[in-house]
């Protein structure tokens, strides 16, 4: 599936995390790796802690409102994080 504008993304809430020195990590429960993400990432990450779930272009939209940032560099760089996210089952997307 797609990510589009209209793409209802959803957080697992079996995925554990941490917020560290202002990033989040993520453990991959199948290698038991930990991942830390960039603050962009980590924004995205506290979004859908607060939201549970959201449209794509709501994300982009808070996102915009809070860095300095052309609007397609952030759906360009925001999609790369989420669809990494629901390639590893951390995110699930719906088409909304």
């Amino acid at each position: 599936m797609e990510l589009t504008p209209n793409s209802l993304i959803t957080k697992n809430e079996n995925v554990l995390s941490a917020c560290l020195d202002g990033e989040i990590v993520i453990m991959d429960e199948k290698t038991g790796e930990y991942k830390a993400y960039n603050d962009t990432a980590s924004r995205i990450w506290q979004i859908m802690e607060e939201r549970k779930e959201i449209t794509f272009a709501d994300i982009c939209a808070i996102l915009k409102s809070e860095y300095d940032v052309p609007m397609k560099t952030c759906e360009k760089e925001s999609a790369i994080f989420i669809t990494k996210m629901v390639q590893e089952n951390v995110f699930t997307m719906e088409e909304n």
